[in-house]
């Protein structure tokens, strides 16, 4: 088990911050732990052993006919720096997003996961806020096979607008005998936060995993699933309907 894992108060102290002052976490769909020890995006998933995963199961999005194979999971930790996530997926047809539309990279394979301030209080008819709601989408290239790409569409007037690649969002990629693995540092001003997050912070999130078609003619997505089966491309521009995560001293 990493040394992060543990919690030990100083290291969290120093990687992300001091203790909040309410004493009670709120109740959120997912916690991410404080990474005392930050993950190295390089391909080398061994620093996320032990780091709690939660599976995404519900298929949100289908074109055509699936692969019965397609699914993974998740995993999630934090610093004062930026929010980590791995993904890892089965899938036995990996195929390259189109690098030319970055902000339509959720339709190929990979992972993408839409973020914002806790919306719970939000009304349910409530849209996009513009300048704190982003959707970020990491995808596999074959101009990088041991890393990704990553993209985010931001908010605009009631939706998400199309975005652009994001570079200092570094990813990292192993494929294996069934799929791939990709990890990914995001740093905080990438998820429009102006200062780093304190402990206990709240965030509203889902995560989506993506499945490209193989017909070599086109490219489009034939699979989505996503932690959040209420998650649509109806329903994704309605904050107040994603899933919440907290910024704790440990995962669980």
């Amino acid at each position: 088990v990493p040394k992060w894992f543990k919690g030990a108060t100083a290291d969290v102290t120093s990687a992300c911050g001091p203790a909040p002052a309410a004493a009670t976490a709120p109740t959120t769909t997912f916690v991410a732990g404080c990474a005392t020890t930050t993950p190295a995006i390089d391909g080398d998933f061994a620093d996320w052993d032990g780091v709690p995963t939660a599976p995404i199961p519900p298929v949100i999005a289908q074109v055509g006919t699936p692969q019965p194979e397609f699914g993974g999971d998740w995993q999630v930790v934090w610093d004062s720096g930026a929010l980590y996530l791995r993904v890892h997926v089965v899938d036995p047809d990996i195929r390259s997003v189109n690098l030319a539309t970055p902000g339509a990279w959720f339709n190929g394979d990979g992972f993408s996961f839409e973020f914002g301030p806790d919306a719970r209080n939000l009304d349910p008819a409530a849209t996009t806020r513009r300048g704190q709601d982003v959707h970020v989408m990491v995808g596999l290239s074959r101009d990088a096979p041991t890393s990704g790409v990553a993209s985010i569409n931001p908010a605009g007037r009631g939706t998400f607008t199309t975005g652009t690649r994001h570079p200092e969002i570094t990813v990292g990629r192993a494929d294996t005998l069934t799929g791939y693995d990709l990890e990914a540092r995001v740093p905080w001003s990438s998820l429009q936060l102006r200062k780093a997050p304190v402990r206990g912070s709240v965030f509203s999130m889902n995560v989506n995993l993506s499945d490209a078609t193989s017909a070599p003619a086109t490219w489009r997505l034939r699979t989505m699933k996503s932690t959040n089966a209420s998650r649509t491309a109806a329903t994704q521009g309605f904050p107040h309907g994603w899933q919440t995560i907290t910024l704790a001293d440990a995962a669980s």
